[in-house]
């Protein structure tokens, strides 16, 4: 008879490619491409994808060759990419530069017309050379980034955002009389306000 009372081995939920693009915040398509890549992929290109050095979209167009050919293809990008990463830092500070916006490594890519892997690059020069200032944040099972000079603008939008509703709110404490008055609703606006306030200096 066996015993319930040992621990089993937990069986993992099986999930659909649908499912899978939700909890990851990607298209379906795109999980069906890092699917084919895991399959058909040899393991640097794998690697290379895991790392944020190759988009999945470029990776799966690669793994449709053979092994050998895929090597090959690898070795040529190695070598053109350093080439081209002093150009891709150049665009990026020209377009992306005090936007406020925030962009996906493989949207910047793809409008570069490079590769991740050479954004990335690209990314982690300029922070080095503290040219630029750049703001990251996880995306799926990547990232987005935005740039700023250094003395960073705060955009018109995101202040409005963040202070009409604690202005709304102070004013309606200052229309209060004693009775109704509400320290702890004041206290709390000023932990708002002090909270964007620090966001916007870091």
């Amino acid at each position: 008879m066996q015993n319930y009372n040992e621990t089993q081995p937990a069986e993992l939920p099986i999930i659909t490619q649908r499912q899978a693009a939700k909890l990851l915040n990607v298209s379906r398509s795109s999980v069906q491409r890092a699917a084919f890549v895991i399959k058909h992929g040899i393991k640097p290109l794998q690697d290379k994808v895991r790392n944020g050095e190759l988009s999945v979209n470029k990776a799966s167009e690669i793994a449709k060759h053979s092994q050998q050919e895929q090597a090959a293809m690898l070795n040529a990008s190695e070598k053109n990419s350093v080439a081209t990463c002093l150009d891709v830092r150049h665009k990026l500070t020209n377009r992306y530069l005090d936007t406020g916006k925030w962009h996906s490594a493989e949207e910047i890519a793809e409008k570069l017309k490079c590769s991740e892997r050479e954004v990335l690059f690209s990314v982690e020069k300029l922070n080095k050379e503290k040219t630029v200032k750049c703001q990251r944040k996880e995306y799926g099972t990547s990232y987005k980034f935005r740039f700023f000079s250094h003395e960073k603008p705060i955009p018109l939008r995101e202040i409005e955002t963040e202070l009409q509703p604690i202005m709304k709110g102070l004013l309606e404490e200052s229309k209060k009389n004693a009775a109704t008055f509400a320290p702890l609703r004041l206290a709390t606006l000023a932990h708002e306000l002090k909270k964007a306030m620090s966001n916007w200096a870091k």
